[in-house]
């Protein structure tokens, strides 16, 4: 796919999941128990996943790369990778939480494999 239409696929696909075309640059989300931060960008396909935790004081990353954005009933959007497995799940919905503050995030998501795995995400440039 030429990276022009690749971009606007992105885009079209961030702008249904409710992220303005302004910013489409990527969504970052925080999670606590177990702590991570991912970083969603559209535009590469990538999902970057950072673990502060398992391999303390070094930081875990991981990057999967050719991953999808499907649509879902009422406003979700799933990031699938390669092999099929959901990611992680974005609803734009004002109830995002990083589980230690009292912030709200403009995005909830899921971790659908983890355990206790809710967070907050906004978008970054």
């Amino acid at each position: 796919m030429p990276r022009a239409a690749g971009l606007a696929a992105a885009a079209g696909l961030a702008i249904a999941a409710g992220i303005a075309p302004a910013e489409a640059g990527a969504i970052r989300c925080l999670f606590t128990e177990p702590s991570a931060v991912m970083v969603w960008r559209p535009a590469a396909r990538t999902l970057a996943i950072e673990d502060p935790v398992t391999d303390y004081p070094k930081v875990r990353r991981d990057v999967v790369r050719g991953v999808t954005a499907q649509r879902r009933p009422a406003g979700r959007i799933d990031l699938v990778a390669p092999d099929g497995r959901v990611l992680l799940r974005l609803r734009r919905d004002g109830r995002g939480s990083d589980g230690m503050s009292d912030r709200r995030y403009p995005y909830s998501a899921v971790m659908p494999r983890a355990q206790n795995r809710d967070g907050g995400c906004l978008p970054v440039p």
